[in-house]
């Protein structure tokens, strides 16, 4: 797993939109399951190699010292793994919501019938709606930020 994440480089948004447009399935539920699998693919593997990575081969010796005093794998998980990667994986996460809130690309081919602020603030902006715009970024910008915040805060609680 670890060989296919630093390998796969993810295909341009576009391409990723368009792929997934060819699931089968219509309706908000189905259009929205489809944008979070389409962030997921674009942000996850470029995510995985910036931060996670080397916080999971750091951990590599301790697992199997781990293993061969027996624990299983549950137990390194959730006792060795975790505490030590889990600010790590949760920056991830903060980056990958901040990626998320401010998606046009990828919302406007999947989206259709889905309204979010940034094909919003896109349609704005086709009609020259420069200040109208502007003003949807702020509310945007504090969401995006406050979702990184709440991942980065929470790792105060989880990983000690």
């Amino acid at each position: 797993l670890t060989r296919f994440l630093n390998g796969y480089l993810a295909p341009s948004s576009v391409i990723t939109a368009f792929a997934l447009l060819l699931l089968p399935g219509e309706g908000a539920g189905v259009g929205f399951l489809k944008l979070v699998l389409a962030l997921t693919l674009i942000s996850f593997p470029l995510l995985y190699r910036w931060l996670v990575h080397s916080a999971l081969a750091a951990l590599r010796e301790q697992v199997v010292v781990a293993r061969l005093l027996g624990a299983d794998w549950r137990m390194i998980l959730f006792e060795v793994v975790w505490p030590q990667a889990a600010d790590q994986v949760l920056r991830a996460c903060g980056l990958a919501a901040l990626w998320a809130v401010g998606d046009f690309a990828v919302s406007s081919i999947i989206a259709g019938d889905l309204n979010t602020v940034p094909l919003l603030m896109e349609s704005l902006l086709g009609a020259y709606r420069i200040d109208a715009a502007q003003l949807l970024m702020f509310p945007l910008l504090f969401i995006g930020l406050g979702l990184y915040g709440l991942f980065v805060g929470v790792t105060r609680y989880v990983s000690h």
